[in-house]
Formats: structure tokens, C-alpha cells, sequence
């Protein structure tokens, strides 16, 4: 079929570089055989390169760069003789280079960089006369440097960098200006540079070059890196003012002898590095003549002596890094002239005197002057800089180090400083290194840090608690020991923590919370005054734990015992009775099968165990514990009892037992009672309590009136067909969620904030009317996908949930900034557009990490603002999906599930949702779109352009319109307003276009 290159027979060029085309070129280009000229680089074209091209016998330039091509080079390519220049870099082509490139005897630029080709380069250069440039750089070509690249006389770039290339540099020829062959595996000399003395760029880094390299000529180089190889000898020589030479990279080799003198006299260098060799001697005075110097770095190498002024002075320098030599005497003064500096690095030196030079550097933001012999205090910084680190330094942290916005890493162990950590930071950093100084008092500057990932302070004299490391979720490592810290905050949650070492303390009471803390590898709490390990929970990844050198309360976990080497004593050697009511009757009840079960959860020896009556009621079971055995690691009973007391429901089901209520004592029968009262007596306690039980059940009526259905509502469960083992681990006690208050209501039920664990949570409590088995199961069955999901930022996390017979309730973290539509309309004002599109953002982030953990079962009906909560630190505001039981599973990621009855929120529907009752993942698809700043299927996502629009107007969709006429509206295909200044990539989500 013809086109309407077809209709264009006298057609020479096409030039169409720099657009946004996409598709495959059109067969019909390849028939317009007069075309000379093909430029249709940094575009998006797609597919392979047809072999009809060689009908193109007139073709001269053909430039393809910077697209997505695939496949292999067709060799029919190479019948285009006439080409002059033929550019394929950076595409995605596969395969090998035809030895039939020599019949490109034209050609003057062979670009075919940054593409998948493998296998030899092919010697068969030697026919391209005219070559100028050669780029085969970034691909995965193997073999030898082709020797007949030798007989170029023309050449003057060649680019072999980033492949597998291997075997020595053959001599080369003499109009080679620029040479880079960097990250490679090529050998031997390098005297072939003597053959290229015109040369400007020679890039040899990261190869395997031996010998040595002194004799080399620099002459007329602006740009040499020879680093990371095996050079060895003395430093090129004879340096002089007129060499362009900028930059000069000679680091990690083998190179011997004095800095040359020379050096000091060039000119125009920027960029130094003579870092990790043996290089000796002091260095060169004449270095302060080098007045374009940026970048200095000999540190790792053996200089030795005094400093001198000249190497400190430069004005432009920037950073400079004299780590690891064996200088001695102060720092010199000179050093105030580079007040553009950002970076000092004088570390493991000889270095002495103070550092008020230093701390005058306007620019400074990381100092490192560690292992040194320097005595001087931390002058007051306020205001003038925001260092990272500090090391060897005396006296006590200034408030002003409190009060810088950019550290990132405060480093000042192995110090003698005294006093106390200024409060609050302002900073937020991420590693927080103050070991082996003589600190003290509270660690409250803790309190207000969120991005710490390691932090380490043993060996001082801190005290008191650390309040929490809730937020913490990217901490690594936690190093407290040596210190007089009387209390641990939980670590549940600390997903990524693999070292806590909180070892030689005061710290008394309970092992802290580890509840999901399941990279935890190395624990150590030994030296201190625990007393109570019994609920530590099992934690699989522990390789090391070491709790040893003080004595636990019995009982021990076997964990605890085993691989921490804790030591427990019993507190007391006394009987103890409780009563446990479960689900069942006494006629069927299996007495034996239940003390089994009893003894597994409370671990201890069955012949402690005896019942002492079964009652109705369901079945009431009185038991009575005996004291363990002299040396048993078992507890007492009254420890035996507090533990199956506080374990909940979970540890009960976890033995096919549905537990109804614990108590730790057991209430006599009336009858059995005996009061020997004479009858007056007794009638009138009898009519006193008449008269008080029925003022009690008054009040019981007022007050639980609400709650009736709740009580009675379980009677429409039938626990024999409920199953919740797949979700055990997720139980939470609902006597562990304290300090319960009310924030919110709906028509799932009443969200409570509460304190689990010393953690703020979440209380989501379900409305308990008409819930039915079926309904029991499918919350369990939410519970079970949830509980499974990893954490992300923008997700709500899921820490438990509670069940009968506690209240039914999810429990999730608590979002302190509370519900995103209340924040928007609360912050009209204040809400910034970068502030809204991170916002929506975060969204689009976690409705997609919803979408790939659970690619076939979540489907989000109700992805609307009131159900999105936002997370407030010092710095962001990160949005978060929440309400995990509005997700349903559907069948298929590509089949929409029809509702049974209610369609859901008709402001936010899509219109198939509204005339079909479909809803599916592909709804959501807009957070994919987002996301990606691509939309994939935006026709059929809806709801969430309505999100956006919410967030972009802090407004409620549709305004106060009926719930009917919003539905008509839509059906015809009326949208909501997008508003002025909205940026062009939300536009199109919010208009559907991709």
C-alpha cells in the first residue's frame, strides 16, 4: 500500500531528529532509493532496522541515535557504501559486528555506542581510510583491540569504553587526539603512548596496566586518568605553566617516589588525585600557584612533614583530602583563603594544635579531622555552618550545632566531650555516632528524629529512658551499651534493625517488644537488671543474643534460654487458681486434651496441672496450678496464671480452643457458700441486695444499651465454623490497647486512638450488628491479605487486629495529621502546589503497591479523600491509603466484579460502574498512570481523577448536588471543572488521555 512517502518519488532527506516520534519507520522510506540523508535520531522509534534499507544506495548520513530500536545490525546495512556517517547509539540493538563493516570505506563517523552488541570486534578497519570517530563504547563486546586500527590516518577519537575487552594497546596512530578504553580488562605497558603525541584525552582507568609510566609526555593532555590500574615507578614528569592539563588522576597504583615538582606549575589544573599510592616525601610548596584547583585528593599515601601554607590556599578549591599520610605540625592558616571549601578531610594524620581556622570556613559542611593529636573545643557554629562531622575534639557540643539544617551525619566518637546533647535538633540526620566520650544526661534530642538508620552511643554516661524510636522504621543499627539508660522503648515495627547492643546498663523490668523485627540478627541486653523475659516473642533471624550476667524471673522462652543464655530463678513456690470459659459443653468437654493444651501454651509440665470442676455457661474450667520443681526454669504459679491471662485469644486458637473470658481467680457457687447468719439476718441481705441489684441493673440498662446488640450479636456466629488460624500472629489482646479515646465514627464502626506497646495506634472497632458467620470470615479472610503485605510509606501499616470475645477491631498505626479532606480544607491557604502533588504522589504510590503486592485481590471500591490520612513530621506531609475492609477480592485483575447490591459512592464512580455495577483493578489504574507520569489506561479509571481534583480545590466534589443528578451528569459525560494552573501531567490523568 502506498503512502505518502510513495507520492514524494524525488525525495532526498528527512530530518526529523529531536521529536517525540514513536511507531516503526515506515516501510516506505526504505523505496525512496534517491534519499542521501536520514536523520531521525532522539526520537522514539520502536522495531528493528529493515533490511530493505540497503535500497538506499544513495544514503550518506543516516543518524538513528537515541531511540528504542531492537534487534541485530542487518548486514544488507552495509551494501550502503556511500555513507558517510552512520550513528545507532543508544538504542537497544543485540547481536555482533559484521566483519561486512569494511565495506563502509566512506564512512568518517562509526557511532555504535551505548546498545547490547557482544562477541570480537572485527578486524576489519583497515579499509575505512576516511574514519574519524569510532564509538563501540558501552556494550558487551569482547576480544582484543583490533590491530588494524594501526593503519587509521585519519582517526582522531576512539571510544571502547565499557565493554570486555581484553590483551594489550597495539601502537596506535599519530592523529589520535582523544583515547578512552576506561572499565575494561586490557594489559601490559602502556609505552604504546609514546606512538599518540598529539593526544588530549586518554581515559585508561579501571584496566589492568602494569609497569612503569614516568616517561610518558603530558605535552599537550587537558584530560588524563590512568587510576585503577597497575601502574608503577615514579609520577609522570616534566610538567610545565604551558600544558593545558585540568585534570589529573593518577590514584589507586603502585606509584613510588616524591610528588613532582612540576606539578606546582601547572597552570590550569583543577582536578588532582594521587590518592592510594605509595607515594613519599613532603609536598611541593609551589602548589599554592595552582589558583584553578577545585579538587585535591593524596590522601592513603605515605607524605609525611609539615603542611606547607601553599598547599591550603587555593581559593576555588572545593574538597581537599589529606586522610591517611603521616603529617604532623598545626594546620596552616592559609587555609581561611579557600573559603569556598565544603569538604576537609585531614584523618589519621599527626596532625596538632586547634582548629579555629577551620571552623572560620564559611562553606564547610563536612569536616573530618579523626584520628589526629588536635586538643580544642567546638566553637559556636550557629549560623555559620552545617557540618557533618566532628572527631578528636574536647569540651562540650554547642547549642548552635543544634540549630544547623543540614546534617546529615553527626560523627564525634572517640572524643573527650562532655555535657549534654543540645535539644531539640534541628537537623534530622541520618547517622548519629557520639561513642566514647564522657556525655551525659537525658536522651530526649532523640525524641524528634524520624530518618535515623544508625545510631551509636556507648561508652558514655548517658541516662534516664529512651522514649521511643517509633517512626524510626529505616533504623540499622542501635549501639546504647555503656551508658546508665534505665529503660528501653519497644522495637515493634523496626522492620530493618539487625544490631542492638544496649548492653552494660541499669535497664530493669521486660525484654523490650521485638515484634516484627524480622532482620534482627545480633541482640545484646546482657549486664543489666531485666527481671522479665516471658512475653519476649520468638525471633527467627537472632544469630547471636547474649542476655547473660543477671538473673530473670522464671519462666524463660526457649529462645531466651537456649541461644541468649538467660538465667531465671522462680519468685515464689505457692499454688494459684483461675477460671477459663471457652466455647463448647460439658458433656462433650475433653479434660485431658485440654490440660495438653494448657501446659504447650504456658510451657510448662502437665503433672502441675489440675482441674478442679467444669461448670456451664458454655464450659467453665476451674483449674489450679501446683509450684514447679526445685531448678525448673518453669514460673511460679502465679506467673503461670498472669501468663495465660494476658496471652489472648491467639495463643488459645492456636490449640483449637475459642477462649471466652480468663480470670485469675475462681468465683465460689452460691450454694456451696456458708454464712452461719441467724434468718433476720439473712433476709434483710437479702432485701439490701434486691435493692442494690435492681439500682445496678438500672444502670447496666442505661449505660450498655448501645452495646446489647454487640452482646447478642455474636450469638449469630457459629465459632465451630469460623477458622482463624491463618491469621493467629496477627491477634492483638484488646487489654493491651490502652488509654482508649473516641476520635471518630462511621458506618464501619468507632475509631479509637489508644497505646499498644508504647506505640500510638489505631482502634478501627466494628459495628458489631448483624454480624453473622459469613461476615466473621470474610473480616478474617481481609485480615489474612493484609497481615501478609510488606509495610510502605504511603499504606497505612496493619499491626493487628482484636476478636471475640474482645470487640472485633482492626488495629492499624495512628496518622496523627488525621483524615487528608479535613487537613485540605483546615490548610486552604496553606497548602502549596508542590505540597498537593507529592500529595498525590504518595496516592498514587501506595494505591500501586497495593495493586503488586496483591495483584488479584485488591480492588479498591472507595479510593476516595475520606479515606486517605496524612502522616506530619517537621518536614513532610506523606499521604497514606488507608481503610483496609474497603477491598474485596475479585476473580480476575482483568474481569470487572459486579456488586450485588449498592454501587458505592456515585461522586467517584466511573460510568461503567454507575449503569453496570462493574468495578475492577483497572479503575485504579490512574495511580499506575501517576505514578509512572504515564497513563496506561485512564479511559477506564475514574475515581482517582476525582481524588486529584479534591486535593488540587480542598472542595467536595459536585458540591451539595443529589446523589441522582450527580449519577445523570456523569452518564453524560459532564466532568468536574479542572482548575487554572493545574500541571499539565495531572491534566491528563484528570482528562483521561494518555
Amino acid at each position: 500500500a502506498k503512502d505518502i512517502w510513495d507520492q514524494l518519488p524525488n525525495l532526498a532527506q528527512i530530518t526529523a531528529y529531536a521529536n517525540n516520534f514513536t511507531g516503526e519507520i515506515p516501510p516506505s522510506i526504505y523505496r525512496a532509493t534517491g534519499m542521501d540523508t536520514l536523520l531521525l535520531n532522539n526520537n522514539r522509534f520502536t522495531g528493528s532496522i529493515s533490511p530493505n534499507i540497503k535500497n538506499l544506495t544513495n544514503l550518506a548520513y543516516l543518524v538513528l541515535g537515541y531511540n528504542q530500536f531492537n534487534g541485530t545490525i542487518p548486514d544488507e546495512l552495509y551494501e550502503c557504501t556511500q555513507l558517510l556517517q552512520l550513528n545507532l547509539v543508544s538504542n537497544q540493538l543485540t547481536g555482533t559486528l559484521s566483519p561486512k563493516v569494511s565495506q563502509l570505506t566512506n564512512v568518517f563517523q562509526l557511532q555504535l555506542g551505548q546498545n547490547m552488541l557482544e562477541g570480537d570486534i572485527p578486524d576489519a578497519f583497515g579499509s575505512m581510510s576516511q574514519l574519524r570517530v569510532l564509538d563501540l563504547s558501552y556494550n558487551q563486546l569482547t576480544g582484543s583491540f583490533p590491530q588494524s586500527i594501526t593503519h587509521l590516518t585519519q582517526i582522531v577519537q576512539i571510544r571502547m569504553n565499557d565493554n570486555k575487552l581484553t590483551g594489550p594497546i597495539p601502537s596506535l596512530p599519530p592523529t589520535l587526539l582523544q583515547l578512552q578504553i576506561q572499565r575494561n580488562q586490557f594489559n601490559g605497558t602502556v609505552f604504546w603512548m609514546s606512538t599518540v603525541p598529539q593526544i588530549q584525552l586518554l581515559d585508561i582507568s579501571y584496566n589492568q596496566f602494569s609497569g612503569p609510566c614516568s616517561s610518558i609526555s603530558l605535552r599537550l593532555m587537558t584530560y588524563c586518568d590512568w587510576s585503577n590500574n597497575q601502574l608503577s615507578g615514579r609520577m609522570p614528569q616534566n610538567y610545565n605553566v604551558k600544558m593545558p592539563l585540568y585534570h589529573l588522576d593518577l590514584s589507586s597504583n603502585q606509584l613510588t617516589g616524591n610528588m613532582e615538582f612540576t606539578v606546582g606549575s601547572l597552570s590550569s589544573l583543577a582536578y588532582l588525585n594521587l590518592s592510594r599510592n605509595q607515594l613519599t616525601g613532603s609536598l611541593e610548596s609551589r602548589l599554592a600557584q595552582l589558583s584553578q584547583l577545585q579538587y585535591m585528593d593524596i590522601s592513603h599515601n605515605k607524605f609525611g612533614g609539615v603542611i606547607p601554607p601553599g598547599a591550603m590556599g587555593s581559593p576555588q578549591m572545593i574538597q581537599l583530602n589529606f586522610d591517611n599520610n603521616n603529617f604532623v605540625g598545626d594546620i596552616p592558616s592559609s587555609v581561611t583563603k579557600s573559603s569556598s571549601m565544603t569538604t576537609l578531610s585531614l584523618g589519621n594524620n599527626q596532625l596538632t594544635g586547634g582548629l579555629q581556622d577551620v571552623f572560620s570556613l564559611p562553606n564547610l559542611i563536612s569536616l573530618n579531622v579523626s584520628g589526629n593529636n588536635l586538643n580544642a573545643n567546638i566553637p559556636d557554629i550557629s549560623g555559620s555552618l552545617g557540618l557533618q562531622s566532628y572527631n578528636r575534639l574536647v569540651g562540650s557540643i554547642p547549642v548552635g550545632l543544634a540549630k544547623q539544617n543540614s546534617l546529615r551525619v553527626l560523627s564525634l566518637s572517640h572524643n573527650q566531650l562532655t555535657g549534654q546533647v543540645p535539644y531539640p535538633l534541628k537537623s534530622d540526620p541520618q547517622t548519629i555516632d557520639l561513642s566514647s566520650n564522657q556525655l551525659s544526661g537525658p536522651l530526649s534530642f532523640l525524641d524528634t528524629l524520624s530518618s535515623l538508620t544508625r545510631l551509636n552511643l556507648s561508652g558514655n554516661a548517658f541516662g534516664g529512658q529512651i522514649k521511643t524510636l517509633n517512626g524510626m522504621r529505616g533504623l540499622l543499627s542501635i549501639d546504647v551499651s555503656h551508658n546508665l539508660i534505665s529503660s528501653l522503648p519497644s522495637m515493634s515495627g523496626l522492620f530493618n534493625l539487625k544490631h542492638l547492643d544496649a548492653s552494660h546498663n541499669i535497664i530493669n523490668g521486660s525484654v523490650p517488644d521485638l515484634t516484627g523485627c524480622t532482620s534482627l540478627s545480633t541482640l545484646d541486653l546482657s549486664y543489666n537488671t531485666l527481671t522479665d523475659a516471658m512475653l519476649m516473642v520468638n525471633v527467627p533471624s537472632l544469630s547471636y543474643c547474649n542476655f547473660t550476667h543477671q538473673t530473670f524471673v522464671c519462666p524463660l522462652p526457649a529462645q531466651a534460654s537456649v541461644l541468649c543464655q538467660a538465667r531465671c530463678q522462680v519468685d515464689n513456690y505457692q499454688s494459684a487458681d483461675m477460671s477459663i470459659r471457652i466455647a463448647g459443653n460439658v458433656s462433650t468437654f475433653d479434660s485431658a486434651s485440654f490440660i495438653q493444651s494448657v501446659t504447650k501454651i504456658a510451657d510448662i509440665s502437665s503433672n502441675r496441672v489440675q482441674i478442679l470442676r467444669t461448670r456451664s455457661g458454655s464450659v467453665i474450667v476451674d483449674l489450679s496450678f501446683s509450684p514447679p520443681s526445685e531448678g525448673s526454669n518453669e514460673g511460679s504459679s502465679s506467673r503461670v496464671v498472669s501468663y495465660l491471662n494476658q496471652v489472648g485469644s491467639s495463643a488459645y486458637s492456636s490449640m483449637n480452643i475459642t477462649v471466652l473470658s480468663v480470670s485469675d481467680s475462681i468465683t465460689p457457687d452460691a450454694a456451696s457458700a456458708s454464712t452461719g447468719l441467724s434468718a433476720g439476718a439473712i433476709a434483710g441481705i437479702v432485701i439490701a441486695c434486691v435493692v442494690f441489684f435492681v439500682f445496678i441493673l438500672v444502670i447496666v440498662l442505661l449505660l450498655t444499651r448501645k452495646r446489647r446488640v454487640y452482646k447478642t450479636s455474636f450469638e449469630l456466629v457459629d465459632f465451630t465454623q469460623i477458622n482463624n488460624n491463618a491469621t493467629l500472629k496477627s491477634v492483638i489482646p484488646f487489654s493491651e490497647l490502652e488509654g482508649q479515646v473516641m476520635i471518630g465514627s462511621g458506618a464501619y464502626g468507632v475509631v479509637y486512638k489508644a497505646s499498644w506497646r508504647s506505640n500510638t495506634v489505631a482502634v478501627k472497632q466494628v459495628r458489631s450488628e448483624h454480624i453473622n458467620t459469613d461476615q466473621m470470615q470474610s473480616f478474617l479472610d481481609e485480615a489474612t491479605l493484609v497481615q501478609s503485605m510488606r509495610p510502605h510509606p504511603n499504606v497505612v501499616l496493619f499491626m493487628g487486629y482484636t476478636f471475640p470475645p474482645d470487640p472485633l477491631s482492626i488495629v492499624t498505626e495512628f496518622c496523627e495529621g488525621g483524615c487528608l479532606l479535613d487537613y485540605l480544607e483546615a490548610h486552604r491557604n496553606e497548602v502549596t502546589q508542590e505540597k498537593k502533588d507529592s500529595i498525590i504522589l504518595g496516592i498514587a504510590k501506595g494505591v500501586l503497591h497495593l495493586h503488586q503486592e496483591k495483584p488479584e485481590t485488591f480492588c479498591s471500591r472507595e479510593r476516595r479523600v475520606i479515606q486517605l490520612f496524612l502522616t506530619l513530621s517537621r518536614k513532610h506531609h506523606e499521604a497514606k491509603v488507608s481503610d483496609f475492609g474497603m477491598s474485596r477480592q475479585i476473580q480476575s485483575r482483568d474481569t470487572a466484579s459486579t456488586t450485588a447490591s449498592t454501587i458505592g459512592p456515585v461522586k467517584w464512580m466511573a460510568p461503567e460502574a454507575i449503569s453496570k455495577r462493574e468495578y475492577s483493578t483497572k479503575s485504579d489504574g490512574d495511580s499506575f498512570a501517576l505514578y509512572h507520569w504515564h497513563p496506561t489506561d485512564v479511559h477506564s479509571a475514574f475515581s482517582f481523577g476525582v481524588v486529584i481534583w479534591e486535593i488540587l480545590t480542598c472542595e467536595e466534589p459536585w458540591g451539595e448536588r443529589a446523589m441522582v443528578e450527580v449519577a445523570i451528569d456523569i452518564l453524560n459525560d459532564k466532568r468536574l471543572e479542572i482548575p487554572d494552573g493545574t500541571p499539565p501531567t495531572l491534566q491528563a490523568v484528570m482528562k483521561g488521555k494518555k
